[in-house]
């Protein structure tokens, strides 16, 4: 079995594969080889699964072509596209200039989170007694949200592509950490007691990642 190996001053072996379909190996300075590769040995069912994932999505990028009459995901809809002036949703289609669709798309997607990130915030905050200083869209592509030690919360576009249900999931997640700024388990009470389903909510983020990814959003 093929694999990239990095030593460094870790204490732990840690192992990855990445977009590119490459193993990754971080080993600590002194481990030897041969328990390196016992250790690949016994995760040889995972790590092949998560290969054959990679050639998947590359495969499905490789055949996706954004187009005239391609369906685009918002807030759990199916909207095709359709040539037009501007970049907005009019009845069941969503019109777009045509003359660099990826860009006028993300130009869409931002503008409606501008619009609505804000109304959903204060809609979740009202219950939870919590208000951020400032809501921001941004275009990153590994974090749903964000929140700063200032208040500030921070959403990226690529979530109005995601269903409503897991869209006010984030934006109650954000608002948590206005509490606490941390994952423990006083902040998951925090979002449970508004939000009982938030499992399940968070779940529906996979396939919305997943699709990022063949689609090739995220370049």
């Amino acid at each position: 079995m093929e694999y990239e190996l990095t030593r460094s001053k870790r204490k732990t072996l840690c192992i990855a594969v990445s977009k590119e379909g490459k193993l990754i190996v971080r080993a600590p300075l002194r481990l030897p080889v041969r328990a390196i590769e016992a250790f690949l040995a016994e995760k040889s069912d995972w790590i092949r699964e998560k290969m054959a994932l990679h050639r998947q999505i590359s495969d499905e990028k490789i055949k996706f072509q954004l187009a005239e009459g391609s369906l685009l995901p918002f807030l759990g809809k199916e909207y095709p596209i359709r040539i037009g002036r501007d970049a907005l949703l009019i009845e069941e289609e969503i019109l777009l200039p045509g003359n660099d669709l990826y860009k006028e798309a993300e130009a869409f997607y931002r503008q409606e989170a501008r619009r609505l990130l804000p109304e959903k915030a204060a809609f979740w905050g009202e219950k939870m007694g919590l208000t951020p200083q400032s809501i921001s869209v941004t275009g990153a592509k590994t974090r749903w949200g964000s929140c700063s030690a200032k208040g500030n919360l921070n959403f990226s576009w690529r979530l109005m592509r995601a269903p409503q249900e897991a869209v006010d999931y984030v934006v109650v997640h954000e608002l948590a950490h206005l509490q606490e700024l941390n994952h423990s388990k006083a902040f998951w009470n925090i979002v449970k007691a508004v939000m009982p389903d938030w499992e399940y909510r968070r779940e529906l983020l996979i396939a919305v990642q997943r699709r990022l990814e063949t689609e090739g959003w995220n370049h």
